[in-house]
């Protein structure tokens, strides 16, 4: 069950990362970018 809850999160936090990289129209450090690890401020 654990292992369940674990992979949705992680699948829910993945999608809202792309999402939040797609809708980033400004420039982004190629090493960021790269790494999935560039989050927009809110």
């Amino acid at each position: 069950m654990m292992e369940r809850i674990k992979s949705q999160i992680m699948i829910r936090f993945y999608t809202k990362q792309k999402e939040s990289e797609e809708k980033w129209s400004g420039k982004k450090c190629h090493k960021i970018k790269q790494k999935g690890l560039f989050q927009p401020s809110r």
